[in-house]
């Protein structure tokens, strides 16, 4: 199947949102879990690494340092991806 047409059920509810449907919120959060058990559907896995979102915080930053700590490099974390294709 065309990897194109594929969509993250994680992000699922985020998309539809976005889209301009009224979503509440914990369903949005829930929406991949709902859908796996009620809606017989089973996704393909796949574990992905993604780099975390570097933090703004200037004094979180300045703490290390302070008291002697080295501050390490980000490092990827693995997020698994559950695709989906409804056609």
């Amino acid at each position: 199947m065309d990897d194109s047409l594929k969509q993250d059920l994680n992000m699922l509810g985020t998309v539809l949102n976005k889209m301009g449907l009224e979503i509440p919120m914990p369903v949005v959060e829930n929406m991949c879990s709902m859908l796996e058990c009620y809606g017989d559907i089973n996704p393909e896995k796949h574990v992905i690494q993604v780099m975390p979102k570097p933090k703004d915080d200037k004094d979180k930053q300045g703490e290390g340092k302070k008291f002697g700590f080295k501050q390490e490099e980000a490092k990827p974390i693995d997020v698994v991806q559950k695709l989906v294709s409804f056609l």
